[in-house]
C-alpha cells in the first residue's frame, strides 16, 4: 500500500529530476541524477535521501588543470584531501562516471583520486563504460563568455547533438554495449517526459520513500554547500547577478544577430524584439521604433501572418 509520503515523493521525483541543464545557466548535472550534494534550489527536494553511489575523491586529489571553473557544469574540490572525502552522489553509477567526466575529470587527469563507490556493497567500483567511449569521448567547447547565450546554446549542442552522434558512431563501430540504451538516454532531451517517468519508478524502488518527507522547492530557497566544495553554476548565478535582470535577453539577441536569424533581419526587428523582451533600445533604434507602423512586414511576421491564417482555415 503506496503512503502520503511516498505519494508526495513520487511526485517531487516525477515533476523535479531530471531538472532541465539544456536552459540558460542550467548545470547538466542535474539532468544526469537527483544529488544530494546539487548547489541548485531546484535540486533540493532530494535532500535527506541517501543514494546508491557516491563519487569519493582520496588524498592525492587536485584540481585537474583541464577543468574550467568558468564553466557552469564544473564541479570541484578546494581543500586538502586527508581522508577519502564524499563528494558527489547519486542514483547510478554510469551516472556518476558520466558526472566525472563532465564536471570535475574531463581529461581523466585524476583517474587514481576520484572514485566511484557502491555505497551498499561498501566497495569502489570500476567503470562499467566500454574503454572506446571514455578514450575517445568527446570535449567540450566554450564558445561565447561565461554568461552568454551562446555558451548556453554551445552547450546545448554538445550533450545533444554531439554526444548523441559519438554514442551512436560508437556503438555501430564497437558493437554491442549492453549498458548502451541507459547511458544513451541521458542525452535524448526529446524524450524528456519518458525519462521523468523512468526516474519516478527508479525512485520508488528507494527504501527511503516510505518513511523520509523529501524537501519541496522553495523559490527563496538558499542552497546548502559541503565545505570547500567549488561550482560553477555558483560561479555563473554570482557573476549574473551583478548583471541588469535583462542581460539574458539582450544575450540572446546578441546570438540570434552573429547567427543571422530570420527574427532580427533589420534594425526593426531588433528594435521590436528588445521592447518585447525588456531590453532598452539606444537613441538610433527608439527612432526606428517610432517608424514601425510605417514599415512593411518582417519575414517573422509574414510566417506569424501565414500561420495565423492556415489556423483559422483549419488547414494548420
Amino acid at each position: 500500500m503506496t503512503t502520503g509520503i511516498e505519494k508526495y515523493n513520487i511526485s517531487l521525483a516525477q515533476n523535479n529530476s531530471p531538472s532541465s541543464s539544456s536552459s540558460y545557466g542550467r548545470p547538466f548535472y542535474s539532468w544526469l541524477s537527483p544529488s544530494t550534494f546539487s548547489p541548485a534550489k531546484e535540486d533540493m527536494w532530494c535532500r535527506g535521501m541517501t543514494m546508491p553511489f557516491e563519487v569519493v575523491i582520496i588524498p592525492g586529489y587536485t584540481v585537474p588543470t583541464a577543468l574550467n571553473k568558468d564553466d557552469v557544469d564544473s564541479v570541484w574540490y578546494d581543500l586538502e584531501v586527508t581522508s577519502p572525502t564524499v563528494v558527489w552522489d547519486g542514483m547510478g553509477s554510469v551516472e556518476m562516471f558520466e558526472f566525472i567526466s563532465t564536471c570535475m575529470d574531463p581529461l581523466c587527469e585524476i583517474n587514481d583520486y576520484i572514485r566511484v563507490k557502491d555505497v551498499e556493497k561498501g566497495k569502489y567500483i570500476e567503470d562499467p563504460r566500454p574503454s572506446w567511449l571514455v578514450r575517445n569521448r568527446p570535449q567540450k567547447t566554450f564558445s561565447g563568455s561565461f554568461l552568454s547565450y551562446e555558451r548556453s546554446k554551445s552547450n546545448k549542442h554538445f550533450f545533444e547533438v554531439v554526444m548523441n552522434q559519438f554514442l551512436s558512431e560508437g556503438l555501430r563501430e564497437n558493437g554491442h554495449w549492453k549498458g548502451y540504451a541507459s547511458h544513451h538516454y541521458l542525452f535524448s532531451r526529446e524524450r524528456k517526459r519518458e525519462i521523468r517517468d523512468l526516474w519516478g519508478r527508479r525512485m520508488m524502488r528507494h527504501p527511503d520513500f516510505s518513511h523520509v518527507r523529501l524537501a519541496s522547492v522553495v523559490a527563496d530557497a538558499e542552497p546548502v554547500v559541503t565545505e570547500g566544495m567549488g561550482f560553477g553554476y555558483l560561479r555563473f548565478k554570482e557573476a549574473l547577478s551583478c548583471k541588469e535582470s535583462w542581460f539574458r535577453e539582450a544575450s540572446m539577441i546578441e546570438y540570434l544577430i552573429k547567427t543571422n536569424s530570420h527574427l532580427v533581419e533589420t534594425p526593426l526587428d531588433v528594435a521590436k524584439l528588445k521592447v518585447g523582451k525588456g531590453v532598452p533600445l539606444t537613441p538610433e533604434e527608439e527612432v526606428i521604433y517610432s517608424k514601425r507602423d510605417q514599415a512593411p512586414p518582417s519575414t517573422a511576421e509574414k510566417i506569424l501572418m501565414k500561420a495565423k491564417a492556415l489556423w483559422k482555415s483549419g488547414d494548420f
